[in-house]
């Protein structure tokens, strides 16, 4: 969008003041308040679209604040889009590997959901990463390992469930 010629400078200094006054607001306020219910009421897909919307914002309008803001949140959140909490277990691959596998927040509610989670986690972790900061790597390569629990799963193989 930075680049897009097709729009007036002023177009664009309006259309960050709304991006940032309606969308990042409510990205912030949710990360931060949860609705007024406890930090984890919400599933992690939840967190993780807000984190992905309040990112997107920051880089847009070049407040590494915001930024910084998320991949804190990723690393020390108080919701399930912490990777601590969005990552509930790791386990020895069962088909003889011995490679870990982990089992994301999302996996015991139904595979669209999981899946989901993981595409989140991956668009946040595409992103930061296009921005100098390796997410992908955090907690051993955590999100590489719920990728390969999800696949198994859903290839018919019986994974351990925390």
């Amino acid at each position: 969008m930075q680049t897009y010629d097709g729009w007036a400078d002023k177009d664009k200094t309006d259309f960050k003041k709304w991006i940032v006054d309606v969308f990042a607001a409510k990205n912030i306020e949710f990360m931060k308040g949860h609705g007024g219910q406890c930090s984890d009421h919400y599933w992690s897909n939840w967190d993780l679209v807000n984190m992905c919307s309040y990112m997107a914002i920051g880089i847009l309008t070049e407040n590494d604040d915001m930024v910084n803001y998320v991949v804190n949140y990723f690393y020390n959140g108080v919701g399930n889009g912490y990777i601590g909490k969005l990552i509930q277990g790791t386990f020895t691959d069962p088909l003889g590997s011995g490679e870990e596998i982990a089992q994301n927040q999302e996996s015991g509610r139904d595979q669209t959901h999981a899946q989901l989670g993981l595409g989140m986690m991956s668009m946040l972790c595409e992103t930061a990463w296009k921005q100098g900061t390796d997410l992908y790597g955090v907690l051993d390569n955590r999100l590489p390992k719920g990728y390969e629990y999800t696949a198994k799963y859903n290839l018919g193989y019986d994974v351990p469930f925390k």
